[in-house]
């Protein structure tokens, strides 16, 4: 059982604060420091022999009076592992809650923070501040079911996490990626008050690098601690709309300390309203005490405050608005079905196809005809689109061909071609995806004998991007969509010529080695990307360090550039730019 600490006296009535897992030093320091603390727990994980079968789960939970309180500290750090035998105290016969026996271990905390995240979700809905000392995401599964006959009959099996008490940090909304190191910097312009915590982050370490996965998250989330890539293991959650607030820390040695200096720093900052009694000697700053000239300054300051804040939230509009026309875009990258097929349809509009008919919407629609059909030009264009959890399957790549049969005897025309655009492995971020063997070589050859054209709606979502950004002719990328087979990823003007093989930051330079053709100084190269296309005016030409004028095949070149090595990454493919 959780107990209080020696000597419950405080001084401080507010703010309420909850210690989960933090062990008695902490609290000591903390309730010497004046603070109203309780101390509570998620419980412990049980270690287990080995086994089969399902055991009932034991609950050990303890949050005392967690409705009311008004600041949590949340240490995940694993606790304590005991032997099941030692608390397994529960008849199996009337247990509603089990876990599979076979596993090292059970850890019932998941189960226990879900039961507190609706409370907790209040809290922080109506001003509450968590803080969070992080550890990586681990699930266990939890089965509700009775035991008939020594047979677990099972109604309900649910998986959840150890970050399960808050649904702000749920797997669908922060990505919490495991990774370790002891490098902990802080970020460019955070506050003074967290600039404090730097002299205890010498014996920290983090355990995950932390990045937000919905939009409405990303604009609430600040970045305070990073390790020496930039990515964030300390952050700063402010919830919209209300006062509260997570802080997210990676695990750090003197917790005691730090967990004292939040509370009589960073945190009555953020939300003075809940230390009324922490004002301490900053009653200096009230405006009545104030200095003139500083009074002057954060007027001022205010004033651009609200002129940045009236200016972001004119961008911010202008985004949204922006999202909304375009959300085709990333629609073909994430719907399957008819969804999919009408942003299709906005896409080969945007490519300046004259006529796309959306052949489900007509009236008289039959069971088994194409998604689209491209109308009033040559050739006409029978497209069908899949959205696919997976690959492309023989019969999804070839069902084109009979629509196109059907529509050259309707339309008594010869020029009518197939067109097979897949949303492969459509629950994967693109670049996750198998975007070089999306179609197999018997689908291929099936398309160039059949004369249709195979194509993923990531080609075509890289190539709009293409036009966007480098203002191609659209004839350039629309005559690819009648090509023979496998639909190439470039526009009609690149020309292949080779491939990066080593970039030089020192001489804003890079290699590349010319496998076919050649290319002169003047001429314009376009850099085949992951994600996108870079062009560039060839200004310098240099082999083994003697400037030339041109380079052809086989031959090693360095080619002076602004871009940088994030960009141009090496293997990338390498084209001429044609007129």
């Amino acid at each position: 059982m959780m107990t209080d600490v020696v000597n419950p006296k405080h001084f401080y009535d507010k703010p309420k604060i909850l210690l989960v897992d933090l062990d008695y030093t902490t609290a000591t320091a903390v309730q010497k420091a004046g603070f109203n603390i309780a101390r509570g727990t998620f419980g412990v994980r049980y270690k287990l022999s080995p086994q089969s079968g399902h055991l009932p789960v034991v609950l050990s939970y303890e949050l005392p009076n967690h409705t009311e309180q008004d600041v949590i500290f949340i240490d995940l750090k694993p606790p304590r592992t005991v032997p099941y035998s030692e608390h397994a105290k529960i008849n199996p016969r009337v247990a509603p809650l089990w876990a599979n026996g076979a596993t090292e271990l059970i850890d019932p905390r998941p189960f226990a923070m879900s039961c507190a995240c609706d409370d907790f979700d209040r809290i922080l809905e109506y001003g509450g501040l968590f803080v969070i000392f992080a550890w990586p995401r681990r699930s266990q599964e939890f089965l509700f079911g009775d035991l008939k006959h020594n047979q677990l009959n099972i109604r309900e099996r649910h998986s959840l996490d150890n970050w399960s008490f808050l649904p702000t940090l749920s797997d669908d909304t922060l990505q919490v990626m495991e990774d370790e190191g002891r490098e902990i910097m802080l970020a460019d312009g955070v506050p003074n008050s967290v600039r404090t915590l730097s002299k205890y982050l010498s014996n920290g370490r983090f355990h995950v690098c932390l990045s937000p996965l919905t939009y409405w998250l990303e604009k609430a989330w600040n970045q305070i601690l990073v390790n020496k890539y930039g990515d964030s293991v300390g952050v700063l959650i402010h919830v919209e709309g209300g006062q509260g607030g997570i802080l997210i820390l990676p695990q750090i040695k003197d917790k005691a300390t730090v967990v004292v200096k939040l509370l009589q720093d960073l945190l009555p900052n953020l939300s003075p309203e809940k230390f009324p009694h922490f004002e301490g000697l900053r009653w200096v700053e009230r405006p009545e005490y104030e200095l003139l000239p500083v009074l002057e300054y954060k007027a001022r300051q205010e004033n651009i405050r609200k002129q940045a804040q009236a200016q972001v939230a004119e961008i911010e509009g202008k985004i949204d608005k922006k999202r909304e026309e375009f959300s085709f875009l990333h629609g073909v990258l994430t719907k399957t079905g008819g969804s999919l097929a009408r942003d299709v349809k906005s896409c080969l509009e945007q490519l300046g196809f004259p006529v796309v008919v959306d052949v489900d919407a007509e009236p008289d629609r039959k069971a088994l005809e194409e998604d689209l059909r491209i109308e009033e030009q040559s050739p006409v264009i029978v497209v069908e689109v899949k959205g696919l959890s997976g690959l492309p399957r023989e019969d999804d790549a070839i069902s084109v061909v009979k629509y196109v049969a059907r529509r050259m005897r309707e339309l008594d025309r010869r020029d009518v071609r197939g067109l097979v655009i897949v949303n492969h492995q459509r629950h994967l971020p693109p670049l996750d995806r198998n975007n070089k063997q999306v179609f197999t070589e018997r689908q291929i050859a099936d398309a160039e004998n059949h004369s249709y054209t195979l194509a993923t709606s990531w080609d075509i979502f890289r190539l709009i991007r293409g036009i966007e950004v480098l203002k191609w002719p659209l004839e350039n990328v629309r005559s690819l969509l009648s090509t023979d087979g496998r639909m190439p990823g470039i526009p009609t003007h690149y020309e292949p010529v080779g491939k990066i093989v080593k970039f030089w930051p020192e001489a804003g330079a890079v290699s590349i080695l010319i496998e076919r053709g050649s290319i002169s100084i003047g001429d314009r190269l376009g850099f085949v990307l992951p994600t996108e296309f870079l062009e560039q005016e060839i200004t310098s030409l240099e082999i083994e360090q003697q400037k030339v004028t041109s380079a052809s095949k086989d031959q090693k070149v360095g080619i002076g550039t602004t871009f940088n090595k994030e960009q141009l990454i090496r293997d990338a493919q390498v084209c001429l730019c044609k007129s």
